[in-house]
């Protein structure tokens, strides 16, 4: 088999095997480029509201916890991940059943709904809530998150971020 020099490395005649192999290669490595810039399920952004204000509840009135963030969605087709970690719920009563509701609003829509009991044999308890939801507000413009409780019955004080605890909403913008 005959060859000519092609910068020191012998190149068969047979060019149509290795221009072939070559533009498999290019093929592939556009593909990889391609993959690399999709960007189906990606973050897009991140944003975060911390509260340590504590908050004193004693009616069945749904209250604002303090705990609020706010995103401006890139495209009306992404989705907002929201984190909850609503922390030091206290309450100060021996009802064994005693029992709040938290609700998650986007702006002034309430789109979320959790409930969280004490199992209080003692005169006090502590406890922590992490919920999660998946959101399509379907929006450019700035949106709000925030969380509200309130007490099923009238049972004496209950109190979010008791003592200053820090209590987290991570908002998380993703590409479906």
């Amino acid at each position: 088999m005959g060859t000519t020099s092609n910068f020191g490395w012998p190149t068969p005649e047979a060019t149509d095997l290795v221009k072939n192999g070559w533009e498999a290669i290019k093929d592939l490595g556009d593909a990889i480029d391609t993959s690399a810039t999709s960007f189906a399920n990606k973050v897009v952004q991140i944003v975060q509201g911390t509260t340590t204000t504590q908050v004193s509840l004693s009616s069945a009135t749904f209250t604002d916890t303090t705990l609020t963030a706010t995103i401006t969605p890139t495209s009306a087709s992404n989705k907002i991940l929201v984190l909850i970690q609503q922390s030091n719920i206290y309450i100060n009563n021996s009802n064994v059943n005693a029992s709040t509701t938290f609700k998650l609003f986007r702006d002034a829509t309430e789109i979320g709904l959790q409930s969280f009991g004490f199992n209080n044999s003692t005169a006090l308890a502590f406890g922590g809530l992490g919920w999660s939801y998946l959101d399509s507000p379907a929006t450019t413009s700035a949106t709000t998150y925030k969380t509200q409780y309130s007490a099923l019955s009238s049972l004496g004080p209950i109190f979010v971020q008791y003592s200053g605890a820090q209590s987290n909403i991570i908002l998380i913008e993703v590409i479906p």
